[in-house]
């Protein structure tokens, strides 16, 4: 069986050297991360991305990259 999640993340980040992009701009990001797995697995799934997505909700990914 496929299970599934669906999260927004916000995040931050300039470009160098990309005109009007190099100042600090924000976007919202829709993440789905699916796997193989049964349907008590479910809840796992969306805990372990909420924890790894929470890094970056709200952050400046210049930061992390």
């Amino acid at each position: 069986m496929i299970i599934g999640t669906t999260t927004t993340v916000s995040c931050a980040h300039s470009l160098k050297g990309a005109g009007l992009c190099e100042s600090l701009h924000g976007h919202s990001y829709r993440v789905d991360v699916s796997a193989e797995g049964s349907g008590a697995e479910a809840e796992r799934l969306k805990a372990d991305s909420l924890k790894v997505l929470s890094q970056y909700d709200g952050k400046n990914l210049n930061e992390f990259f």
